[in-house]
């Protein structure tokens, strides 16, 4: 009989002789209710793969993540404080003490593909900035229409927060004909 301490790290990966059972009983579970719910059944025998143990990082995994996750924070850090205009790679690089090289190694689009990792979409031109604000606009009248309704939970404050926050959009230019 093995002790625990000479038991090979690749006997931890076997199935244990319950889990079948239990893999077992939840296929006959499941038949059950195919054929009571829904009136049909499955195949008697529910192939189910057991699942794979998730491998621990190895070190130069684990490198890389730190650095990617140290790129990140400065990236969200030089975006927020300097905009994306002034965020430049080599102010993010000596935040992190590392080399440029470290940020292209992670990110290979550069400032691009940072600011689409931290922000979820593409850098905003002014154009798209003031179509979002007419946008806004637009919703915040056809919401106005409905406040005071008793069913529209919440949209009092909604639109508060829409009119503190939009900046007013720039006069219209009369076009020369």
């Amino acid at each position: 009989m093995m002790d625990a301490a000479a038991k090979r790290p690749a006997d931890d990966l076997q199935p244990r002789p319950d889990w079948e059972e239990t893999l077992e009983q939840f296929a006959r579970e499941k038949n059950k209710f195919y054929s009571q719910e829904l009136g049909s059944s499955l195949p008697d025998q529910v192939p189910v793969m057991a699942a794979e143990p998730e491998k621990a990082p190895n070190q130069r995994q684990a490198a890389k993540a730190r650095t990617r996750a140290k790129v990140l924070a400065a990236a969200r850090h030089h975006f927020k404080n300097d905009g994306y205009a002034g965020a430049t790679i080599r102010a993010m690089a000596a935040t992190m003490e590392m080399s440029t090289g470290a940020i292209f190694a992670n990110f290979p689009g550069g400032k691009d593909e940072l600011y689409v990792t931290v922000h979820g979409h593409k850098p905003l031109t002014p154009e798209d900035g003031l179509t979002l604000v007419w946008l806004l606009r637009r919703a915040e009248a056809i919401l106005a229409g409905f406040e005071g309704d008793p069913m529209q939970d919440g949209l009092d404050e909604l639109l508060a927060d829409i009119a503190m926050t939009l900046p007013d959009l720039p006069p219209e230019e009369e076009a020369d004909v």
